[in-house]
């Protein structure tokens, strides 16, 4: 936890961030385009080296996992749907990325702006930490207990061992709850047996991590 800020501080500054990431995303994807378009738009390269990023570090399958990831009613159908096209379609280099807040294609404008695009050191980031570094999309599906993406996921064999290190997820004082930095960690914190199984099953040597 960084010294000097609660950890009621920095929740409601991701709160705030995470208002502007989406305002950078949901300005520029057509839900209604085809999957393919949106691909080609915010990955340049299909091996997802210079994937378009949010001020928070984050891709649009990361956020499309956000939104479509978790229980019907709870969850953005059409989002959804651009997500399990990506995982479906896509290499696994790019359904590994990690959220990075260090990525050399920050957008600070929406893309079609032509005028979004700027290195990392010459724009101010939209919160002091770096809360979600090395957060994955497995992380994102482990935490939404869907167990069907995390099935998804593993099936095209994504790295489980990537490890989620910003600060949101660093043990604290004052934190509810630690969650571990390991999709399995998430998995066995949040009590979701099921999709503990489903790691152990597919991934056997996860279980000699150390968070």
């Amino acid at each position: 936890m960084p010294r000097g800020h609660s950890k009621q501080e920095l929740l409601q500054a991701q709160a705030r961030a995470n208002h502007r990431q989406g305002c950078y995303y949901e300005a520029e994807l057509d839900l209604a385009a085809d999957p393919d378009a949106v691909v080609r738009k915010f990955f340049p390269r299909a091996d997802g080296k210079n994937a378009l990023r949010d001020p928070c570090g984050g891709t649009v399958f990361h956020w499309c996992m956000l939104l479509g990831s978790g229980p019907l009613g709870s969850r953005s159908e059409e989002h959804r749907q651009i997500a399990e096209h990506i995982i479906a379609h896509c290499c696994v280099e790019i359904l590994n990325l990690q959220y990075n807040r260090c990525g050399s294609c920050l957008m600070t404008e929406c893309p079609t702006s032509g005028r979004g695009m700027k290195s990392r050191e010459a724009i101010e980031p939209p919160y002091d930490y770096l809360w979600y570094d090395g957060e994955t999309a497995l992380h994102i599906a482990v935490a939404k207990g869907d167990e069907d993406l995390v099935q998804a996921l593993a099936d095209r064999v994504v790295d489980s061992e990537k490890r989620a290190y910003g600060s949101f997820f660093a043990p604290a004082d004052d934190a509810p709850c630690y969650y571990g930095e390991y999709a399995l960690s998430f998995a066995a914190s949040c009590g979701l047996d099921d999709i503990v199984r489903l790691i152990m099953d597919r991934y056997p040597s996860a279980i000699r991590l150390n968070d």
